[in-house]
């Protein structure tokens, strides 16, 4: 962990104790959790109830490379031996729990659930003297499509509602999402949860903290469950399902769910991020190491309209442009169907091959759409392979949906990645797109695969994430290290380090609110109610950040064109609209800076509007690591993050940043005193610059209060930088950090000079504040992405 994590974890130490009747507490200063040890679900069979007893001395072990002691609870029902392993690290600073079977008789068992985890009541969890109806529950969730964010328990608001989307089964680019009414909404009991959760006392904002997270998902999916009862709610149960779908545990076999840990802390981004940490301890995983690239999609404009013409023409007016991209996607729409994907000779008359190759020419990765996990009805494969698809518990094919602008719709095969045939399909697949030129490759519904939870697959043994990562390792296989790869639609914690990137949004539109309806005649169009639109995407992506500990996370296109015709065809309206205020454009280029993850855009090239593309100097390259949410206890969306920044090499020091957003329909006063931010610089006084127009607000000590009116659906950024009484490095007029493009920086009293990387080729603004709170300004050339400059104080421009 980082001196900043440490500085925010703040933890407590755990302690673990077992009770007579097989319960177990596990307890720090502010938190009590008492667990109790729970039966199997298995399929067919009901298990007698048993009485747990503990079974063992302490014994030595290492989890996430930390040492400590594991204790055993044990009973034995039905022909299973049943064991609940508890853990405590020796300096005390976490505690997890999971459960192992052992199958000691004579038949075959069908597992479909085990329960390593599970508290019961509204006594069973306390945070911070804070139970059930005190809580702020925060929570991820297992699709894209999903809104993980947080909710009170005790309200049945807007925030509880979004807690109730499940993404699963809505048809694949019908551009719909799930909805419930009133009354579903009011008697629902359950409300499931993925990865990780944090629970904190609504009482006392500042205080600790409860994280329940899995030690990875690599073996089995796995439910965070919250279940209530009764009017006014509370807590039935809290517990952890791991999901074994119907595997198979032969006599003498044993089966491991994967650990609980429960961890505590001050700050929700950093127990989240830290739930991350210790997954890639226990199993050896890096932080990507790759540059995180940016990309042209075709899709966000194009739709399945995109064609050899449209390539060649955004191909040729990239080349021309300034905008520093690496890779061009193809997005759906390139073949003749999923499976075999043979070119759409219609739209593509010279082939993948040539289109391969004209990006190359562009300077550009050559990308490329898929959608591996589901085959078309009518595709070669289904005919070669008959073995090749999935099927459910009583034998029935399995069928995934899809839509084409949400009208034509088709339900697909999908695919069992644990078949004979599974991998000499992907390896072909893969193969042959590798040989026609292709390195970059986006994999679209993935969710096929795991979204229902009835499958059987044909090695009986696999559960949904084993077979998802089996499926992910035939691709990477197929197409090697020099490939970079975005898994889209599936799952986190269960991909990792089998892709390079993962998408964290639903899918970005070029308008504030959804489209609901559109008049090619007229051109009128008018929108969905509510506030599900943007802002919902942005949570989700702000939700996800700290993913970035084990891929590059990817918050979809930047679309901030102005259009209000569709092209071509009236369905490609939804995706080609350009409808954004310049301060909504600004709020979508700053959201990339802020989420920290890969950059893309999606635009009629020649037709892009200059003042529009100026703006994606201030986000690309990708130079930024992902923003904190701050506050979590939200009305619409978390509306304000933090970060702290260096430069390249560091010859600025460091500076803090505190961002927020506006997602109310008027202008909102924001106000924020240094001294409560996470500051991670030592001063008197700071001098304080707003990134996006470029305002010095002043110098300010840590309990000066500083307020700012941030407008309709904007974003301020505000640069926080020690103030040592010298000429210092106020900002640029680049990336939105103000100066993470500047090396070799010194600065006295008569001159500046330096270095500049900046790989627009265009004159750099820089900014620099001189005592007595004198500001001046300076441009500096550059050519071939790199500009140095020498420039004496006394020659630079003065500002008003």
């Amino acid at each position: 962990m980082n001196d900043q994590g440490s500085k925010l974890m703040n933890k407590e130490q755990f302690t673990l104790n077992m009770l007579d009747n097989g319960d177990y507490e596990i307890t720090s200063q502010s938190i009590q959790l008492t667990g109790r040890v729970q039966l199997p679900i298995l399929c067919g069979k009901t298990l007698d109830p048993c009485t747990f007893t503990e079974t063992s001395s302490p014994a030595p072990h290492t989890l996430a490379g930390e040492a400590g002691n594991v204790f055993q609870i044990s009973g034995e029902t039905g022909g299973l031996k049943i064991i609940q392993e508890l853990f405590i690290a020796d300096d005390g600073q976490w505690a997890a729990t999971r459960q192992l079977l052992k199958n000691q008789g004579s038949d075959v068992v069908i597992l479909k659930n085990m329960i390593p985890y599970r508290s019961e009541g509204d006594d069973a969890v306390v945070v911070d003297n804070a139970k059930f109806n005190d809580w702020l529950f925060v929570r991820q969730a297992k699709m894209k499509g999903d809104q993980p964010g947080s909710f009170k328990p005790s309200a049945r608001d807007a925030r509880f509602k979004d807690a109730l989307v499940a993404s699963g089964n809505v048809v694949a680019g019908g551009g719909a999402s799930q909805t419930l009414s009133e009354e579903e909404v009011m008697a629902s009991s359950l409300v499931q949860s993925d990865g990780v959760v944090v629970i904190s006392s609504r009482l006392n904002e500042k205080g600790p903290k409860l994280a329940v997270s899995l030690l990875g998902q690599l073996e089995h999916l796995s439910n965070i469950d919250l279940g209530f009862e009764g009017d006014p709610p509370g807590m039935d149960y809290f517990q952890v399902c791991a999901e074994m779908d119907y595997v198979t545990l032969d006599p003498g076999e044993s089966r491991a769910s994967h650990w609980v840990v429960f961890n505590s802390g001050t700050d929700i981004w950093e127990l989240m991020r830290q739930s991350l940490v210790l997954t890639q301890k226990e199993f050896g995983f890096k932080q990507p190491e790759r540059k995180k690239p940016v990309l042209y999609c075709s899709w966000q404009f194009f739709g399945l309209e995109f064609d050899q013409n449209d390539l060649e023409e955004n191909c040729l007016e990239l080349k021309n442009s300034n905008i520093p991209v690496d890779g061009l996607l193809i997005d759906n729409g390139w073949m003749t169907s999923f499976g075999t994907y043979d070119t759409n000779y219609d739209r593509f008359p010279a082939g993948m091959t040539h289109a391969a190759e004209k990006m190359k020419e562009a300077g550009l990765m050559p990308g490329i759409w898929t959608c591996p996990a589901v085959i078309s009805p009518s595709d070669p494969y289904v005919e070669k392979y008959p073995d090749l698809f999935l099927k459910d518990i009583e034998g029935n094919t399995v069928y995934y949906r899809t839509a084409e602008y949400g009208s034509r719709k088709t339900d697909n095969l999908v695919v069992d990645p644990t078949s004979p045939h599974a991998k000499e399909y992907f390896t072909d697949v893969f193969t042959k797109l590798k040989k026609k030129g292709f390195t970059l490759h986006k994999m679209d519904f993935l969710r096929a695969t795991v979204n229902k939870d009835n499958v059987q697959f044909y090695n009986r043994k696999m559960t949904r994430a084993q077979a998802y990562r089996t499926m992910l390792t035939y691709i990477t296989e197929a197409l090697g290290p020099e490939c970079y790869t975005i898994a889209c639609g599936g799952l986190y914690e269960a991909g990792i380090g089998l892709s390079d990137a993962v998408r964290v949004t639903s899918d970005v539109f070029g308008t504030w609110r959804r489209i609901q309806q559109y008049d090619p005649d007229t051109g009128d169009i008018t929108y969905s109610d509510g506030v599900e639109g943007h802002a919902k995407r942005i949570q989700q992506g702000l939700m996800r950040t700290f993913y970035d500990e084990i891929y590059h996370t990817d918050p979809d296109a930047l679309m901030i064109r102005k259009r209000t015709t569709h092209y071509k065809i009236a369905d490609t309206m939804r995706l080609c609209a350009g409808t954004y205020t310049d301060e909504e454009a600004l709020t979508c280029v700053a959201h990339q800076v802020i989420l920290g993850g890969i950059s893309c855009f999606s635009e009629k090239m020649n037709e892009f509007q200059p003042e529009r593309k100026a703006y994606y100097r201030r986000v690309m390259p990708c130079q930024s690591s992902p923003f904190r949410i701050l506050d979590y206890d939200y009305e619409i969306a978390p509306q304000q993050y933090f970060n702290s920044f260096t430069n390249i090499d560091g010859s600025l020091g460091t500076w803090d940043m505190f961002a927020t957003s506006n997602w109310q329909e008027n202008d909102q006063d924001v106000s924020f005193t240094i001294a409560k931010l996470p500051i991670t610089t030592n001063a008197e006084k700071w001098a304080v610059v707003e990134t996006i127009t470029g305002e010095y607000l002043g110098l300010f000590d840590g309990d000066q209060p500083i307020t700012y009116t941030v407008p309709l659906h904007g974003t301020r950024m505000f640069k926080i930088l020690p103030w040592k009484e010298i000429p210092t490095v106020l900002t640029t007029d680049a990336h939105l950090s103000g100066g993470v493009e500047l090396e070799n920086i010194k600065v006295d009293q008569e001159s500046i000079s330096g270095t500049v990387r900046f790989e627009w080729n265009e004159p750099f603004g820089i900014t620099v504040l001189l005592p007595g709170e004198t500001l001046k300004t300076a441009s500096v050339p550059v050519s071939d992405g790199k500009g140095e400059f020498s420039l004496a104080l006394t020659e630079l421009a003065h500002v008003n």
